[in-house]
């Protein structure tokens, strides 16, 4: 029992360093040309580790529709660069193996003890709420009436507006469903978690991750909550609503993260501009797929996960990765909302998973690489989508026996 509970605490640990390390990598001033590299090896090194314990690799349906999927894209770039079709690769080749590692190593997790699973959670929980802090004392502090007076974003430098946009929105969803609102040291954490974390995603200025952010919130109230959840929930949001309309100032910077001071100082707000041309980029991406409609251009850049592919690997690439992930959110929705023997006991982390499934969905459309990066920023969606697998991997496996 003692080398059980040891091998445990040994787990918690080297997991919990991995996701410390790769949460570091996307800090503001992090040296990205050191951590990225060591990321990589990191959470290389976490799915030897995972093989290794294991003693065998574990084929899921779904993981061999990964193979399947990720395999026959794969050989479509290879076969279209080699033959001098594209000068680069679709840069989804290189992003989707760490997905797929992310996915399996918290497959492995979900095998274990469930307590390693919410180890782990927590561990990115403090992480982001660190990284809240972090951008409030080395970006925020004395620079709010800069950024109050600016019609440009501030947020510049080693990593991407959208990138923390995603990270803080993500963060702030964990807060927001898993500190349930029974005791007070619970209603503590949420609401310090909250504050906390608005005020860099605000200052951010990622449009998409507040869009978001907003529908989530409304869908975690709408469904499955126990009514006098909803009703704190519900209450909170209004009174927020009340104090912001009530407030010029809280107004001011609710305008000012989306940006509206600017476009209403142009030609007028229209979707074009306040989009930042994102209308236009989609007429052109659709154009470029329309040219190369079977392997597409190649490397091709613009803020939408599915013109984003669709240009740089045409339609039979398209066919591959949209499969992959329409897979992944149907099997996901189904957890949540498919018929449990022990439902009560799950509810939780179906919930975790079916909410960053929302929340990625609507990032997927105002941005290039989600849920699939850019690098370790959509983690989270596939460190749930691994833990609810296998646990329902080793129910399985346990009702049999």
């Amino acid at each position: 029992m003692l080398n059980k509970i040891s091998k445990y605490k040994q787990q918690k640990i080297f997991f919990g360093i991995v996701i410390m390390i790769a949460l570091l990598s996307q800090f503001p001033d992090a040296n990205k040309s050191i951590m990225t590299p060591i990321t990589y090896i990191v959470w290389g090194l976490a799915a030897v580790f995972v093989i290794y314990v294991e003693k065998s690799f574990i084929l899921t349906d779904y993981m061999k529709l990964f193979i399947i999927t990720y395999g026959g894209f794969f050989i479509m770039q290879m076969l279209v660069a080699l033959s001098g079709g594209n000068t680069e690769i679709s840069t989804f080749v290189k992003l989707v193996p760490m997905s797929a590692m992310i996915y399996y190593i918290f497959f492995f997790i979900g095998c274990r003890e469930e307590e390693v699973i919410w180890c782990t959670l927590n561990v990115y929980r403090v992480m982001i709420f660190i990284l809240a802090i972090y951008i409030i004392i080395t970006r925020v502090n004395g620079n709010v009436t800069t950024w109050m007076n600016s019609e440009v974003y501030l947020m510049t430098g080693s990593s991407h507006k959208n990138t923390l946009g995603q990270l803080l929105g993500c963060g702030f969803l964990e807060f927001w469903i898993n500190y349930q609102c029974e005791n007070r040291k619970k209603i503590v954490i949420k609401l310090v978690g909250i504050i906390l974390l608005i005020v860099p995603l605000l200052y951010v200025q990622s449009r998409s991750a507040l869009i978001a952010l907003g529908i989530c919130l409304i869908y975690t109230i709408l469904v499955g909550n126990k009514l006098q959840n909803k009703i704190i929930k519900l209450s909170f949001i209004a009174l927020m609503v009340c104090i912001i309309f009530n407030s010029e100032f809280i107004l001011d910077i609710i305008k000012q993260a989306f940006l509206i001071n600017k476009y209403s100082n142009a030609s007028g707000i229209n979707i074009a501009t306040f989009s930042s041309g994102r209308t236009q980029y989609w007429k052109d991406a659709i154009d470029v797929f329309q040219k190369y409609f079977c392997f597409g251009v190649g490397d091709y850049y613009v803020d939408n996960f599915y013109l984003a592919v669709l240009a740089q690997s045409g339609i039979f690439g398209g066919l591959c990765l949209f499969g992959l992930i329409a897979n992944r959110m149907y099997l996901n929705f189904r957890t949540f909302y498919g018929k449990r023997q022990n439902r009560e006991k799950d509810y939780l982390l179906e919930k975790n998973v079916v909410v960053i499934s929302v929340f990625y969905i609507i990032m997927s459309v105002f941005e290039c690489f989600p849920p699939f990066g850019p690098g370790v920023a959509s983690m989270l969606f596939w460190m749930l989508s691994g833990a609810v697998d296998g646990k329902k991997y080793r129910t399985r496996k346990l009702r049999n026996v």
